[in-house]
Order: C-alpha cells, then structure tokens, then sequence
C-alpha cells in the first residue's frame, strides 16, 4: 500500500512538471511560484504569434509531404520505365527485321549478279561469234 501511494506521488509530481513544461512552452511569460499558483496571465500577442508559427509549420509540413508524395510517384514512374522492357523488344523486332532486309537484299544481289554474269557471257560469245564471222569475211 506504501508503494502504491508513492507510485501515485510520483505520477502526481510528473504530471505536474509536465503541466509546467507545456505551460512555459506555450506561455515563455507565463510564471509559476515554487507553490505552483500563477503569478502573471499569458499575453495574447505572445499566444498569436506561438499559434501562427505552428501554423506557418503545420503549413510547411503540408507542402513538404506533397513534394515528397511528388518524388515517390515521379521515382515509381522512372522505376516502372526501367524495368519496362517494351524498348527492349521494340529493338530486337527491329533488328531481326534488318537481317531480314539484308538477307532479301542479298537473294536480289545475287540474282542480279547471276543475270550480269549471263549477259556478260553471251555477249562474249557473241563478240567471239563475230569476230569469227569478220575473220571469215577477210578470208574470202
């Protein structure tokens, strides 16, 4: 029972302190006797400008948080595009598209090649052909 009241003091006493704390907080004018009776009343002006500087911070903690929601979703954005692979894909089709090109365009450069090649022959031939037919000629 001894302890109980004892606790209770103490809870009593803490209290009060903190009574105090918050009282010189909130109202620097404000005294207090060893006896805890007030000796003067806060001035308005004191508690105007303490509510006002609370505000102008309840204020700013506001546009600090929606800077910050700001940076989450901008980072969640940038963190979406990296791991996004459609670029990724869009290169690979686009490459396989150009070896496809380039093997297209080959199959035609041989094809021309070849038909170069046949009509290079025949008219060596029918140069040959000619020279033949003029050399006949200077025969006769």
């Amino acid at each position: 029972m001894v302890q109980y009241r004892s606790s209770r003091t103490q809870l009593m006493d803490v209290q009060e302190k903190l009574q105090q704390e918050d009282t010189q907080l909130f109202y620097p004018n404000k005294r207090t006797t060893t006896s805890g009776t007030k000796c003067s009343t806060p001035t308005t002006e004191n508690y105007n400008k303490r509510t006002e500087s609370i505000s102008d911070r309840n204020n700013e903690l506001h546009r600090i948080k929606e800077q910050l929601e700001d940076m989450k979703h901008l980072m969640d954005e940038k963190g979406t595009n990296i791991s996004d692979a459609t670029p990724v894909v869009r290169m690979k089709n686009a490459i396989k598209k150009l070896a496809d090109e380039l093997k297209e365009m080959e199959v035609r450069i041989g094809v021309v090649s070849h038909t170069l090649v046949g009509v290079s022959m025949k008219n060596k031939r029918m140069l040959q052909a000619q020279a033949a037919l003029d050399s006949d000629d200077d025969d006769d």
